[in-house]
């Protein structure tokens, strides 16, 4: 096992900080690959060599005792039954040789937090690159059986995607911390449950066999971190359940859409895309198709008035065709309501009275609130 240079050069500061005294350490060749005096980086150290042939401490007693040493004591440090490295402190060996297995102790753990670090630094980037393959339309299915051995991961289990956002952007980094804690908290006990989260959003695919009451466990990560942290609005899609490698893709679509959908509707916080009813039509609409239909029911009606009539689409809506209700949401009075539902019949073509008439209405300014939500401008398309 190869120590770093920048892991060896951050535990000699450290192990600095505790002594007044340089501090050297070797890699396993016994070559200076951190020092206190970075004079001595690269160079060749014989009684390090020794003390890792020997696996024991190594006095020096003068300087042309062994090659490229200098007075101190040299200590193996072990980890398990290997020599990972040795370490070293300058000075007369009666004045620190008390010291000697204090610092070797010190600096195996030191090693052994680095390398837990590393640990999961390492797995976490094996998952983010398992995630992204496993969701393309075309997934690498070697790569992907080679990354999922190496993280013991079984590909022949039930597994559903969830996508993970705030509505406003990226989030601090302190909010991001908080949710990899809280969803490492919730996976830790599944390990056939993989995740990644970056800059913009989390994903995870969530083995339904060990992870239960999925929706609760999100809810409370929502609400947990909508409360501790004011206007950092988080909210989850959870897509289709998967049990083979080409379905992993469709599922983290549908994922994004349910999370896209309640985005836009502002309602749920963690949307199952089964229940998003009217979003499954939206968000399926390819561009085109949803312009024409926008052309084709209002394309001949200027957008101020569109605007307006979107307003009161949306009031009649939100309570069910209940005339007072929604003009009182709209600050008019009930009868200009009734007068502008009756110019809406009119203009369109179609009256929001009547059942049929009124789901097309619904879906034309549904669509146009769409487009412009995801940035797609309406565009008059050539007859």
């Amino acid at each position: 096992m190869e120590i770093s240079a920048s892991i060896a050069q951050t535990i000699v500061s450290k192990l600095k900080g505790a002594l007044q005294h340089e501090i050297n350490l070797f890699d396993t060749r016994g070559v200076v690959i951190a020092s206190t005096d970075h004079s001595r980086i690269g160079g060749v150290h014989g009684a390090a060599q020794l003390a890792i042939e020997q696996r024991r401490t190594i006095a020096v007693h003068d300087n042309n005792q062994f090659v490229g040493a200098r007075p101190g004591i040299n200590a193996p440090v072990m980890i398990g039954n290997q020599v990972v490295a040795v370490v070293g402190i300058t000075g007369q060996c009666d004045e620190v040789a008390q010291y000697g297995d204090i610092i070797r102790k010190m600096t195996e753990i030191l090693i052994r937090e680095n390398l837990d670090q590393h640990t999961r630094f390492d797995r976490r980037l094996m998952q983010a690159n398992l995630i992204d393959m496993i969701t393309r339309e075309i997934p690498d299915t070697v790569s992907i059986a080679y990354l999922a051995s190496a993280l013991s991961i079984s590909l022949d289990r039930s597994r559903t995607v969830i996508v993970g956002r705030f509505d406003h952007g990226v989030a601090p980094q302190h909010i991001r911390e908080s949710i990899v804690n809280h969803i490492t908290g919730l996976l830790e006990q599944s390990p056939q449950s993989i995740w990644s989260a970056g800059a913009g959003r989390c994903v995870m695919l969530v083995d339904t066999q060990e992870v239960y009451d999925i929706d609760q466990h999100l809810q409370t990560i929502v609400d947990t971190i909508n409360q501790q942290y004011i206007g950092a609005k988080l909210r989850f899609g959870i897509g289709t359940q998967c049990t083979q490698i080409q379905e992993y893709a469709k599922s983290h679509e549908l994922a994004n859409r349910a999370l896209q959908w309640s985005t836009f509707t502002q309602t749920q916080d963690v949307a199952h895309y089964n229940t998003i009813d009217l979003g499954m039509v939206i968000t399926a609409l390819p561009k085109r198709d949803a312009q024409y239909i926008i052309q084709h029911m209002l394309g001949n009606i200027d957008e101020h008035t569109l605007d307006e009539y979107s307003a009161i689409m949306r009031a009649y809506s939100t309570y069910n065709g209940a005339i007072t209700k929604a003009a009182q949401s709209l600050y008019i009075h009930k009868n200009t309501l009734q007068n502008k539902l009756n110019t809406i019949a009119q203009v369109t073509g179609y009256n929001p009275r009547n059942h049929k008439d009124y789901a097309l209405l619904t879906i034309a300014f549904t669509l146009r609130d769409w487009l412009a939500f995801t940035n797609q401008p309406v565009h008059r398309i050539a007859q």
